[in-house]
Formats: structure tokens, C-alpha cells, sequence
């Protein structure tokens, strides 16, 4: 029986290598690299908002209008932080983003423009804790401006694309008013100044949800196909000057 055993063995084994030494092709499997015809991008972007007065002198009166009467009227500013992810397929850039708006604008003495000037009628408005929360697409067409070149690839790029925002925060009001016992009426900036910490009048009504525009052309830079940085402007709701920077894989 011992002989029947041995014999087998012999005959399975391949002259040379040992039963113990021999491979087994089932227990490895060959790792095959899944090709694609685009690229990913993951970028941190920021960007720095704002309105332009000459836009507001429109609407509003401002410091000189009024002879010194209020002191400057607020500008409207906002800085924004996000993230974005990016898929490229050739000149096509489909980029989707989640970012946080902060609101730079400090409180003040804001007083529409009025038929016949009244520059008393204005509200005091104080912001706390106003921002909001944006979710976005956009498409970006980029045209190279130095093909070949594999080390900084500079692009022209331009395009648009739409989003929402989440209001967060809220805008105080304060109001004027007029002193029975004398009939003198007192701006909402005066009244304030008496005294900043009473109760506000009203919470400015602003929409929690609003749409979000996007128009914006700029350069990217292609850095040694492992990293990008775009340099941007155009419009994010308000006019704005921005960029972002990361990886590409």
C-alpha cells in the first residue's frame, strides 16, 4: 500500500519541483489597470464678493447725498469657502460645488432713494450671524493656450451654471421714531445710538431660499498633470475675484 502511494505521487509531481514548491495559479490573480478617458479634479475654492457702491447709489442714498447727516452707509461684501469636485473630459469641465458665504457687511444706516429727498426715513440694519449655504453646478469650456507642454499647461477658461442658497442667520431692523412731548422725530441711526441695546423693531424678510447665478472666466494652470489652480472672476450672485487649488488623478 506505502508503494501505491509513493508511485501516485511520483506521477502527478513535475519532475524537478517538489509537491510542497509547486505554484498554484487559483490562489494569485493579475491586478488589470481600468483605463478612462477623463480626469478628476478635487479642489478648495474661495472667493471674495461684493456689490459695488455705484450699483447701491442707485437705490440708496449715501454720506455725501445726506451732507454728513449718517455716517457712511455699510458696503456689501462676503467672502465664500468651499469645495469642489471637478470631472474633465477633454476641453469640458463639469464642476459641482458645496460652499459657505459669509457676510462681511457690518451694521448701519441704510435709507432708500425717495421722489422727494427724506433722508430720516431710513432703517438701521444690524446683521447676526448672516451667511448662507450654497450647492452648485457649473460647465467650463477651457482653450490651451500652450498645448505640448508637460509642465504648466495654461488654459483660458470660461462658462456658467446655476445653484441654490440656504439663508442662515438673520437681519435686525430698527426703526425711527417721533418724541410725543415734542414732536421731533429722531432717524433710526439716532435712535439707536440712544440706545444699542434695545429690542429690535423687525427682522428684515429675506427669502431662506434663493437661487444663485454663475457667470465666470478665467486662466487654470495644469501643473505637472498632478495639480491645478484656476484663477477666476465674473459672477456669483454678486460680482466677485476668486480661485481654487488641488489635485487632479
Amino acid at each position: 500500500m506505502l508503494l501505491t502511494c509513493l508511485m501516485a505521487t511520483a506521477a502527478f509531481a513535475e519532475p524537478g519541483v517538489s509537491v510542497d514548491e509547486k505554484p498554484v495559479a487559483d490562489q494569485t490573480s493579475e491586478v488589470t489597470e481600468v483605463d478612462r478617458d477623463y480626469l478628476m479634479e478635487v479642489n478648495f475654492r474661495s472667493r471674495w464678493l461684493s456689490v459695488p457702491d455705484n450699483i447701491l447709489d442707485a437705490g440708496f442714498y449715501n454720506e455725501q447725498d445726506q451732507n454728513g447727516l449718517h455716517p457712511e452707509r455699510p458696503s456689501v461684501r462676503a467672502l465664500a469657502l468651499g469645495l469642489e469636485y471637478v470631472v474633465r473630459q477633454g476641453p469640458a469641465n463639469g464642476i459641482f460645488y458645496v460652499e459657505y458665504l459669509h457676510s462681511l457687511m457690518d451694521e448701519g444706516y441704510w435709507d432708500d432713494v425717495d421722489d422727494e429727498a427724506n433722508f430720516t426715513d431710513g432703517v438701521y440694519l444690524k446683521p447676526d450671524r448672516l451667511g448662507m449655504i450654497a450647492l452648485g453646478a457649473n460647465y467650463g469650456y477651457a482653450l490651451t493656450m500652450n498645448p505640448g507642454n508637460p509642465n504648466v499647461e495654461v488654459a483660458f477658461m470660461f462658462g456658467g451654471g446655476l445653484g441654490i442658497t440656504f439663508l442662515t442667520g438673520q437681519v435686525h431692523v430698527y426703526d425711527g421714531y417721533s418724541d410725543p412731548s415734542t414732536g421731533q422725530y429722531f432717524s433710526a441711526y439716532e435712535a439707536y445710538q440712544e440706545d444699542p441695546t434695545a429690542e429690535p423693531d423687525d427682522t428684515l424678510r429675506i427669502p431662506r431660499v434663493l437661487p444663485l447665478v454663475d457667470i465666470n472666466a478665467g486662466l487654470r494652470f495644469l501643473i505637472a498633470e498632478k495639480a491645478n489652480v484656476r484663477l477666476e472672476g465674473g459672477v456669483h450672485d454678486m460680482l466677485y475675484l476668486g480661485g481654487a487649488a488641488g489635485i487632479m488623478f
